[in-house]
């Protein structure tokens, strides 16, 4: 049997629902493309065309494969797909790529599917709509066999009860929201009047029996709510919009100030208006793709008012090996740590600092790998989330707060990443597993380290920790 897991942060049901517009696909059946449930295996040519361009254009969190790797809570991220992206620049190379391929190569990268993309694009599309529409999406298979299918899984809105629901057998999925344009009542966030009566639509999210979780204030594009991080690094060079609203509102890198303040008014309605307990239950803040001035300014919000809540960092990796402002800085680890929040690693070769420790050296680094036997080649690509899991910890550790606590998996599976090479999908969790608990064992074998040798228990204790136990506890601490 391997080892009990959970995922922080996966995109399960994003492709499924983008296959769901088309007619022909039946969210109900599991050996349709609109289903979760769906199994599409990445073939070599995949591997070398994700290799090439950066993207995943195979399956890499369908529940089936999470229910074979014993996989018990899957901790699902909705997204309604920003506008934003399919704003292209306008140059000669990109406009005739745009009439001559734009929507299949927009399919392929993203995999969401030409009518959902069609959908995206259009004037009439609405962020608020889809949001309720993917809930609804995924609530109708809730406690179900899909046809052609043998496991169901269970929808949670509460983590007070996982004990006995895990007994039961089946997966358990607890929604989230990535990117807080979802509560906009149109396509628009810098529009004001798209976030009136914004209250009302959060109330009418908590009451859903899907409700999520928690929510991230921002995402790839300005929102009207708080400055953002850069994120489209690979892409940036052909969409337009990325840079309004990044880094600052008061000091933007490029055009005049927005706000006087990085969490803009409507910003800050939204965030009380999600952690209020008298509007339905409470709806936590996930800073990931906050810029770092906001997210310092939330951190000092959050102490002022509301102290005794946890600090979430869903997806992501440290400052240390990937020196962008979308990591997180040891500040943000300690602040993260005292107030008993969670961490989740990205399985992201850019975010955990694989491409700027072998920058232009990707291919030649890949090519040679690729002839080594598959444990030394699991180690080589482990590395990054070891380095990444120990900043942390080291870092925790230093601060007087638990090293081990605070780490979890947050692979952003089926969002749009470009995987580590021997830990593509959930299906490699186990392997990953087994190389940190030996790169553990290691590191205590040394006579000095930052870390006493088994603090907190010997590395099996520690692994179980990041792999499975630390998500339990914390969903069933807070998730109320």
């Amino acid at each position: 049997m391997t080892l009990p897991k959970t995922d922080f942060h996966v995109h399960s049901f994003l492709k499924p629902y983008g296959h769901s517009k088309y007619k022909n696909n039946n969210p109900m059946n599991a050996y349709h493309p609109a289903s979760a449930w769906y199994t599409d295996k990445g073939t070599k040519e995949d591997f070398a065309i994700e290799n090439t361009i950066g993207f995943a254009p195979y399956r890499q969190s369908d529940l089936s494969s999470c229910r074979r790797s014993n996989f018990r809570l899957v901790v699902n991220s909705l997204y309604p797909v920003e506008k934003g992206f399919f704003d292209i620049k306008d140059t000669v190379m990109w406009n005739s790529i745009e009439k001559i391929a734009g929507r299949w190569l927009e399919n392929f990268i993203t995999d969401f599917g030409k009518v959902y993309i069609d959908e995206i694009k259009s004037a009439e599309f609405n962020y608020f709509d889809d949001l309720i529409k993917q809930l609804d999406h995924i609530q109708a298979l809730h406690a179900k066999v899909p046809i052609n299918g043998s496991s169901r899984y269970e929808v949670l809105n509460t983590g007070q009860h996982f004990d006995t629901r895990e007994l039961e057998g089946n997966l358990l999925i607890i929604n989230t929201i990535e990117g807080a344009h979802s509560f906009c009542n149109g396509n628009d966030p810098t529009n004001a009047t798209q976030w009136e009566g914004v209250e009302e639509r959060i109330k009418k999210v908590k009451a859903h029996p899907g409700r999520p979780f928690f929510v991230t204030m921002a995402h790839h594009f300005y929102n009207g709510l708080t400055s953002h991080c850069e994120s489209l690094f690979a892409i940036n060079n052909f969409i337009k919009g990325q840079h309004y609203g990044m880094k600052s509102l008061v000091k933007p890198p490029r055009g005049a100030q927005i706000c006087d303040k990085e969490i803009t008014p409507n910003g800050y309605k939204v965030i009380n208006s999600l952690l209020s307990t008298t509007n339905g239950p409470r709806i936590f803040i996930d800073i990931k793709h906050m810029s770092a001035k906001a997210r310092y300014e939330f951190y000092t919000f959050r102490t002022q008012n509301y102290p005794e809540l946890p600090i979430i960092y869903s997806h992501g990796g440290c400052e240390a090996f990937y020196k962008e402002e979308i990591n997180l800085s040891k500040t943000d680890i300690v602040e993260i740590a005292k107030s008993g929040g969670l961490i989740g690693l990205e399985m992201d070769q850019r975010v955990m600092g694989y491409d700027a420790q072998h920058k232009g050296r990707r291919f030649d680094r890949w090519y040679r790998n690729a002839f080594r036997r598959d444990t030394r080649q699991n180690e080589l690509w482990a590395e990054p989330i070891w380095n990444n899991m120990m900043e942390v910890a080291e870092t925790c550790y230093k601060a007087g707060s638990d090293p081990w606590k605070h780490i979890c998996i947050g692979s952003d599976y089926d969002g749009i990443i470009n995987p580590l090479n021997e830990y593509r999908t959930v299906s490699e969790t186990d392997e990953l597993l087994a190389c940190l608990h030996d790169f553990l064992a290691d590191y205590w074998s040394l006579k000095r380290t930052v870390i006493p040798k088994n603090t907190g228990g010997n590395p099996s204790d520690i692994i179980y920790q990041i792999g499975y136990k630390n998500t339990v506890n914390f969903v069933k601490e807070h998730f109320k």
